[in-house]
């Protein structure tokens, strides 16, 4: 009687051991065939968005407009993205949205790193104190140069601080369109994709006219 009761217990042990392998089995085939799902719908839509600015075809002035468009963070990682399409730098950093230090993107070259500051300003000026904020950053991180990346207008004592020293420099619109110039333009759709996300309402570019 003993014997018998103890291989009903493990048997029961052994269908509970059995259920609880199945069920884990069964989360994490679910998690897989989800985040596969996920992965593949995101890929489509990101390469329907690429065929469409592809086919669209796209004047610079109208680069141009989305650019201006752009949020903050957005511009920010557009910034991010020209830069390392450039192929000129090392190594390509993407700062956290929030508490950089006054650098948004950090570039590293054999001479040291780079601080960017990405400023998307339309009705406001990058003034001195922007200025002080990258330089500040730069002397307590150690990088040997700064840049800050402004689609607006800069005070005239921005340029009196940048004048002061020789290792901040100050692009406005103009230079940024001048890096979009020069990058391989089979990167530029993949570079504005990513600064926007595939779920952006952009179909073409020139809708920004629109």
């Amino acid at each position: 009687m003993r014997y018998s009761r103890l291989l009903h217990r493990r048997k029961f042990s052994t269908i509970g051991i059995l259920l609880v392998i199945m069920l884990f089995t069964i989360e994490t085939l679910y998690k897989i065939i989800k985040w596969t799902v996920l992965r593949t719908v995101k890929s489509m839509k990101w390469f329907i968005r690429y065929i469409q600015f592809i086919k669209s075809g796209y004047s610079y002035a109208e680069v141009h407009n989305l650019i201006m468009t752009m949020n903050g963070r957005e511009f920010e990682i557009f910034c991010f993205e020209l830069l390392k399409a450039t192929g000129k730098y090392n190594k390509v950093s993407l700062t956290k949205a929030s508490a950089d230090y006054g650098r948004d993107v950090i570039l590293t070259t054999d001479e040291g790193q780079i601080f960017v500051e990405c400023k998307h300003y339309i009705n406001s000026i990058v003034g001195r104190e922007i200025c002080q904020k990258i330089m500040g950053s730069m002397q307590m991180f150690g990088a040997y140069q700064g840049i800050i990346m402004n689609t607006g207008k800069y005070h005239k004592n921005a340029y009196e601080c940048a004048n002061m020293v020789d290792n901040l420099i100050l692009w406005d619109m103009g230079d940024i369109m001048k890096m979009v110039i020069k990058v391989n333009q089979k990167q530029l759709p993949k570079i504005l994709i990513k600064a926007l996300g595939v779920d952006s309402k952009i179909v073409r570019l020139n809708l920004v006219n629109e």
